[in-house]
């Protein structure tokens, strides 16, 4: 007979640690490598429709963090990390279009204009 010392069902998950300074959530950019307060970065999603939003506010999917620099987004392509963290394949991510949109939306995530879609329906 198995031994039921600690049964799985009686387990306790312990909670996610909060930042120690009790700010936002640390998130690493994809670009830069860089690890920083999430507030500070510029969330790009990938919707289950096969388009990117960038700093979509209430988007569930697939998402990356990019330091709101243009610098950081070509370095992110140019090593094929925003793909890979994304799970889209390149050429259903319109580089392009995302370099422009990501132009006009590169200010960090807490702004009240930021469901602009790429792709996808």
């Amino acid at each position: 007979m198995p031994s039921r010392t600690s049964p799985r069902h009686m387990m306790r998950r312990s909670p996610r640690p909060s930042p120690p300074d009790g700010g936002s959530p640390r998130r690493t950019c994809v670009g830069c490598r860089a690890a920083r307060d999430q507030d500070g970065l510029v969330r790009i999603v990938a919707d289950a429709a096969g388009g990117v939003a960038v700093n979509p506010t209430r988007v569930v999917g697939r998402s990356a963090y990019l330091c709101p620099s243009l610098a950081c987004l070509e370095q992110a392509l140019r090593r094929k990390a925003l793909p890979r963290a994304l799970r889209v394949e390149l050429p259903a991510l319109d580089a392009e279009a995302l370099r422009r949109l990501f132009a006009g939306e590169a200010v960090p995530r807490r702004r009240a204009s930021g469901d602009e879609n790429i792709g996808g329906s």
